[in-house]
């Protein structure tokens, strides 16, 4: 039997002249895990295990490390969901909003300071050392219970959460393949402050503000906010949607907006939202591939992956390239478009940077490495039209916000009744919906137009431009991809 290893430490030895320290070492029976002995902020590669000859189902307990009383959810997670699945299914579980970078730490046990984490679409657009959290498995990181991984949300509030595996157990044919089976008390708000912060909001909500500062932590709150509240079923929906990207059942978020609408204004969307209900649904070959060639454009161009610059932005013959495709089918204005400087760079012309952002948020492509990559998803959409423009539909309205969701949702009803929606609009009906300002002010235009616009920049490339806010050519076939966004029954 091999004599026991001893780990060593980086940075408590000193390298002597002409020795191999690292051999030396290893010579010694120490195990250096992969790390420079002389570099004292080396961290070790994680090594994902091997895939399992057989997927099972893990039932974990995810806990939110720090705060008190425990913030917790007990999870249902197939063997082969991606660690970049789970990112999505955590943010649903624990009702984050998502807006801020996040990591996986590899167990089995108690977390090593000295492990890496795995790489994020966000840090493969900075290095390429490491593993990507998009190409390991879940039973590459948990296999049996007890083992535990670790998930980091918000660097800034420094979010802790702790998965431990408490069972496992056969996949079930058909069965979710994330479910949510229990939990306790709201998950804290995002850009509360970390523990340190949340407590003293919890300290006011208990005891009344004492102070200005009291009084501006529990106006941050969403209104209604209640700490020992947690919903089962919805928490349970909306894991299963942030798994299988489908986003929210929209005539449910329909009949939640109409409820919350004064009269004036729920007689207006009433309307849109019975012509949304009314309007058949055909597919026009011609129609439909008017409505995604901006798309079916872009992954036509990247193909198995194209070079991006240093910055991210597609590359000027990139750009180029689409500008005449964009042009030609009248989604290009003529100049009111194309900022200042070359016309051949994303940040200079705004429809490129609406397909590229659009493309990448709707999960056709994805950048890694320097470059753009076509998705799992967007190979099968290259080359079939009805195929792309469901996918998109799926993912409209844009948003992971209630009032982003309500503003692009009152943007799709406007465009499938054919009517412009007036620059105040859309302020005043979500004023109407209950929506305010920080200081409980009536939306203002501007902040609408914010909230909308990840929507609109998708319709606006479907070519649904009554406005003519960039002189865009209009196409009304482009309102077919609002109404299979807002229709169940397709």
């Amino acid at each position: 039997m091999p004599p026991r290893q001893r780990r060593a430490r980086s940075g408590n030895v000193t390298a002597l002249p002409g020795v191999d320290l690292a051999a030396l070492l290893v010579e010694q029976g120490i195990d250096l895990g992969g790390l420079d002995p002389l570099d004292p902020f080396a961290r070790r590669r994680p090594v994902p295990l091997d895939v399992p000859a057989e997927t099972q189902t893990y039932r974990v307990r995810v806990e939110l490390d720090g705060v008190r009383p425990v913030v917790w959810r007990r999870l249902e997670l197939a063997g082969d969901l991606t660690l970049e699945d789970l990112h999505g299914v955590l943010q649903a579980a624990m009702d984050w909003g998502d807006i801020h970078l996040h990591a996986f730490v590899m167990g089995p046990g108690r977390r090593d300071p000295r492990l890496a984490p795995f790489l994020t679409e966000f840090d493969l657009d900075e290095t390429d050392d490491g593993v990507p959290e998009a190409d390991v498995r879940l039973d590459q990181v948990l296999r049996e219970a007890g083992d535990r991984l670790y998930y980091d949300y918000d660097f800034g509030d420094g979010w802790e959460h702790r998965i431990k595996v408490e069972v496992v157990l056969p996949l079930v044919d058909g069965a979710p393949r994330a479910t949510c089976t229990g939990g306790a008390r709201a998950c804290p708000p995002d850009d509360v402050g970390g523990v340190v912060g949340y407590d003293e909001m919890l300290q006011a909500l208990r005891s009344g503000p004492t102070d200005d500062w009291a009084i501006e932590k529990l106006d941050w709150l969403p209104e209604g906010f209640d700490p020992a509240a947690f919903d089962l079923a919805r928490t349970d929906e909306q894991v299963q949607l942030a798994l299988d990207g489908a986003g929210p059942v929209l005539t449910e978020l329909v009949d939640g907006l109409l409820d919350r609408l004064t009269s004036s204004a729920h007689t207006t969307v009433s309307a849109w939202a019975e012509a949304a209900s009314r309007t058949p649904i055909t597919y026009d070959e011609q129609a439909v591939v008017a409505v995604v060639a901006p798309w079916m454009a872009l992954l036509d161009h990247v193909g198995d992956g194209v070079a991006l610059t240093g910055a991210g932005y597609l590359k000027p013959a990139s750009v180029e390239h689409l500008v005449s495709v964009l042009r030609d089918g009248g989604r290009l204005g003529r100049g009111s478009d194309v900022a200042m400087g070359k016309g051949n760079r994303e940040e200079n012309v705004r429809p490129v940077a609406w397909l590229h952002g659009s493309a990448r948020t709707c999960g056709l492509v994805r950048k890694a490495k320097g470059r753009l990559l076509p998705t799992p998803a967007g190979n099968a959409c290259r080359g079939n039209p009805v195929r792309l423009l469901l996918l998109l539909a799926d993912r409209l309205p844009i948003g992971r916000k209630g009032h982003e969701l309500d503003a692009g949702l009152l943007v799709l009803l406007a465009a499938v009744a054919g009517v412009p929606m007036p620059r105040d609009g859309l302020p005043q009906l979500l004023t109407a919906a209950g929506w305010r300002t920080p200081d409980r002010q009536p939306v203002p235009a501007g902040a609408a137009h914010d909230w909308a616009r990840s929507t609109d920049q998708v319709l606006q490339l479907a070519g649904w431009n009554v406005d003519d806010s960039f002189e865009l050519a209009h196409d009304p076939r482009a309102s077919l991809l609002a109404l299979l966004a807002v229709r169940e029954d397709r």
